[in-house]
């Protein structure tokens, strides 16, 4: 939903992210979490409307990471 870049520091880069989750078992839901991107690549691959693979506590959705090892459609 958004994406935005808080700080860079040599070839890594801090963004916050807010992202809306669409579990394949359950509603919706939005979340904001930082990720730091060790490349300047990796942060190139991050878009706004496009869909990215993550990982999630079912119990606490506030508990996301972006997991780029996780194939997700575009």
């Amino acid at each position: 939903m958004s994406v935005v870049d808080e700080r860079t520091l040599g070839p890594v880069t801090r963004s916050r992210l807010t992202l809306r989750i669409q579990p394949t078992d359950g509603e919706a839901f939005e979340v904001t979490t930082r990720v730091a991107f060790p490349t300047p690549e990796e942060r190139a691959r991050i878009k706004v409307g496009k869909t990215i693979g993550v990982r999630y506590d079912s119990e606490d959705h506030r508990r996301v990471v972006v997991d780029p090892e996780q194939d997700a459609a575009d």
